[in-house]
C-alpha cells in the first residue's frame, strides 16, 4: 500500500511533463494521460469539457 501511494503522490507533484525531450504544456499531458488509459478522443473530450475535434 505504502508503495502505491508513494507512486501517487510522486505522480501528483510531478512537474516533470517531458515526453521523448518535448515539454507539454498541462492540457496535453493531460490529453495524453487519459489516452494512455485507453480513452477514445471522444472520451477525453467529455472529460475535459471540450468538443472533439478541440
Amino acid at each position: 500500500m505504502a508503495i502505491n501511494f508513494h507512486t501517487h503522490v510522486r505522480r501528483r507533484l510531478a512537474n516533470d511533463r517531458v515526453v521523448d525531450g518535448v515539454t507539454l504544456t498541462p492540457r496535453e499531458f493531460e490529453c495524453l494521460k487519459w489516452t494512455a488509459r485507453g480513452k477514445s478522443p471522444w472520451d477525453v473530450s467529455q472529460i475535459l469539457g471540450v468538443s472533439k475535434r478541440t
